[in-house]
């Protein structure tokens, strides 16, 4: 820790502006900062703030300070509305085509995976059979994982 009172007619002078504050500089061209130093330069860093002020009739001269790039014409205007609205309509028209061949699609679909799991349940069903578990398909419950009937602690939701 800096023992401020080392540096008390220093830190008096910087506060006021009149300290000559000399940065110290390593090898390397880096600021130079060392623990408890001797040297109030190797505690403190001095920042000087300048408020700016901008003279905007200056400025004018050499930019440009209106925002172009935000800027639209009518033709503009209506040509975009135009494509959006072409746009918008392809993309209802693909929209409609992709539901029309899903909504055949899913039929097929839900015909196959109820064929799949009425295998998948005769299946399991066999197996549970030859273990012992029930003597018929009727001894077990509808749901996945099917477990039999008779076992109370098996809830199904």
């Amino acid at each position: 820790m800096i023992d401020a009172n080392k540096f008390n007619s220093e830190i008096s002078d910087f506060r006021h502006g009149t300290l000559k504050y000399v940065y110290n500089f390593n090898s390397a061209g880096n600021l130079s900062f060392k623990e408890n130093s001797e040297a109030f330069s190797e505690n403190f860093l001095k920042i000087p703030i300048v408020n700016s002020e901008y003279d905007i009739d200056r400025l004018k001269k050499f930019y440009n300070l209106s925002f172009e790039e935000f800027r639209t014409t009518e033709p503009d205007r209506a040509l975009s509305k135009q494509v959006s609205v072409t746009s918008l309509e392809s993309q209802i028209n693909e929209l409609r085509s992709q539901i029309s061949s899903s909504s055949s699609v899913n039929v097929d679909d839900n015909y196959k995976l109820r064929s799949q799991l009425k295998a998948f349940r005769d299946t399991i069903i066999e197996l549970r059979i030859s273990s012992g578990e029930g003597k018929s398909a009727d001894d077990f419950f509808e749901e996945f994982p099917f477990y039999p009937k008779k076992d109370k602690t098996i809830s199904t939701k």
